[in-house]
Order: structure tokens, then sequence, then C-alpha cells
């Protein structure tokens, strides 16, 4: 599914580029960080770089995998998705936290809940605080203890099947099997306690009410539970007192949703294939297209500013930008055209667009001029 996307993006890059796409690796995503700096998905393996200022190069130390989503959590953690492991930026150190072949990982935003999605395995939802240093060092320390008890567990069960039973077992020798009995007790006791400690831990699969062959393009928080993009599909919600996905697509106009994103005042937005921008209020049951985006742009990512900045990635119109939280949307102007794959609103006010042919834009006058970003070597 991945190449096939790929392979979608790839057909998607008709259309003239004003702004001059650079030479170098093919754009997929942006992020921004807390630090300021943004980070910049490739499709090269161990494509991951960081941009800052007039320049972008690789991250070091970044995982030499081919990376399918990156993530920007509160308290500067990035997330990859890769199909060798789910990994995590910390301290600029990339640490493995999980094993598995991951499509993506969804963050709330608060960083209490997680959505992982598995290659073959859909959709799991996970404590995010379990995505935790400390807390993955507990959940570890459990398991072991886990093993170790289940094995202590076995040696009683060999004893107490060793010893002598029934009336011609002397006093001594029933003793003996009732201090077996009551070890093995105890072992039950404390083995019960630490698995619940392990399975606290696990993702949950949350399948049920998505179709089986469902490839998430996206997943938001929508109130106390979740609206996710199905490529092909549609969207589907999860309120937070059910397990099961309910279809939730009225008022889009179609199945082929690109994109899932929220906004930090409220409310989630969806971009489609060749069908614009649409938002869900909060507490809405229908989208709402998005006025200001072209009815028949392709969009391909949303990303929001702390002051009502929305920054829009389209195939067709390049990079689109409203400045009042979608209200008005200034002309482009001399923006950055083509197939604009990624947006990210830096923590400054920064706007920034990454094109599929290739080449890293940035704006600092809020979208009036718009300059290239030159690529670094380490």
């Amino acid at each position: 599914m991945f190449a096939a996307l790929l392979l979608l993006a790839g057909v998607l890059t008709a259309g003239a580029v004003q702004c001059h796409a650079g030479e170098g690796p093919r754009i997929t995503q942006l992020a921004a960080l807390d630090d300021g700096r943004v980070l910049v998905l490739t499709t090269d393996k161990g494509g991951v770089f960081l941009a800052q200022g007039q320049g972008w190069r690789r991250a070091e130390g970044a995982p030499e995998l081919y990376v399918h989503r990156a993530t920007a959590s509160r308290g500067g953690r990035v997330h990859l998705a890769t199909s060798r492991g789910l990994y995590v930026l910390r301290d600029g150190v990339w640490d493995k936290t999980a094993e598995g072949a991951f499509a993506g990982f969804f963050p709330d935003a608060d960083g209490a809940q997680a959505l992982l999605h598995f290659w073959g395995l859909g959709l799991h939802v996970l404590d995010a605080r379990g995505m935790t240093q400390e807390s993955l060092q507990l959940l570890r320390e459990a398991s072991a203890r886990e093993e170790a008890l289940a094995r202590e567990e076995e040696e009683l069960r060999r004893q107490m099947a060793q010893l002598p039973r029934g009336d011609a077992a002397t006093l001594d020798e029933k003793r003996a099997v009732m201090r077996v009995y009551q070890q093995w007790q105890d072992v039950q006791r404390r083995l019960e306690e630490v698995a619940g400690q392990t399975r606290a831990g696990e993702p949950r699969p949350v399948m049920e009410g998505l179709p089986e062959d469902a490839f998430v393009s996206g997943a938001a928080r929508n109130g106390d539970g979740w609206v996710v993009g199905v490529f092909g599909h549609g969207t589907f919600g999860l309120s937070a007192d059910r397990r099961r996905w309910e279809p939730l697509g009225h008022g889009l106009p179609g199945p082929w949703v690109l994109t899932v994103e929220a906004a930090p005042w409220g409310g989630v937005y969806a971009g489609l294939y060749g069908a614009g921008l649409h938002v869900l209020a909060p507490g809405a049951t229908a989208w709402e297209r998005v006025a200001g985006v072209p009815d028949d742009s392709t969009v391909q990512g949303v990303s929001f500013g702390r002051d009502g900045q929305v920054l829009v990635a389209t195939r067709e119109y390049g990079a689109l930008f409203s400045p009042d939280g979608g209200r008005t949307w200034p002309d482009p102007g001399g923006g950055p055209e083509g197939n604009v794959q990624g947006v990210a609103v830096g923590d400054d006010g920064s706007l920034w667009a990454g094109l599929w042919e290739g080449g890293l834009f940035v704006s600092t006058d809020g979208g009036t001029t718009w300059r290239p970003c030159e690529r670094l070597e380490y």
C-alpha cells in the first residue's frame, strides 16, 4: 500500500512550478517541532531531515529505514513509523520504542492517548503514556517478573506432583504439601497482579466497524473520541464509550480522504483527493466545505499555528494560507506552486512547504514572499 501511495503521489505531479522546485529527494511530509525546527520526511531510505533558518540537513542518528509517517508530539518528541519498528527522538537520541511494522502513529494533543496503525493488523489504541521511556522500562520489568513467576509456578507444580498425598503420607509430608501449596497460591496472586500491569501497557485493537482492508490516511481526536480517514472509504468516528467505529461521512463529497488533522481551537479537518478541504466543527455530525480552498483541489496536508494560522498543501494550487482560522484566504501570489505534499506552521509563525518534485520553501511574512531553503550536508 505504501508503494501504491508513492505511485499515486507521483501521478499527481502535473502542474507548473513557479517557485522552482530544487534538486533533492521527494518530500512527503513536514512537521513543526517545539524547538522551532521543522522535520522534513522524504522518500529516501533514512530520509529524515531537520530544517531551521536558511537550510535543511539530514537528522543525525535517524534510522536508516524507509519511514512511512513522522509525528511530532507535545514535549518535543518525534515518532517515526517504519516497517521495522516505532522510533522516537528524545533529547537528540533516536530510540526504538516498539517492535513491529508500523504505518502510522497518531497521538492526541495532550499526549494521553494514541492510535497505532500496524501494517496488516489494523488500528490499535494505546495509552500514550506507555510510550515514555520510564513507563516502557516499567513495562519491560513487569514482563520479566511475569516470566520469572511463571517459571516459579511451574516448579511448584512439579514439586506438588512429587510429594506423597492421602492417608499414606506422614504428618511432615502433609505439612510439606501445605507449604508448597501456599507458596503456589502466593505466586498465583503475584502472577495475576503483574499480568494486569503488562496488559495495561499493551495496545488494544479497535477495528470493529472499519473495512478489513482499511488504510488509515489520518486520525485526530474529536472531543473524547476519534475520527479517522480511510482512503477510499471516507471517515469514521469512535466515541469514548464505545469500541465500534461508525461511518461519519455526511457532508463529504467522496471517500478519497488523504489527510485528517485536528485544529488547536477545536474541530477536525479532512483533505480529499480532488474535492477540497472540509471541517467537522466541535459537536457536529456533518462536514462542511472550507470555502476558501478550491473545491476541486487535492488537499494532501494541513498544518495549524497557535495564533489561528491554517496552511494547506495542494497538488494544483500550491500552498494556501489563512491567517485567521480559515475565514480569509489571501492570494498566494508567488508562493510555491506544484505538488505541495507537506506543510508546517513553525512555532515562530513561519510557513513551510515541501514539494514532491523536491525543494523546501519558507515564508516569514505570512505567505507574502517565499524563498527556497538550501539543502545542507551534515
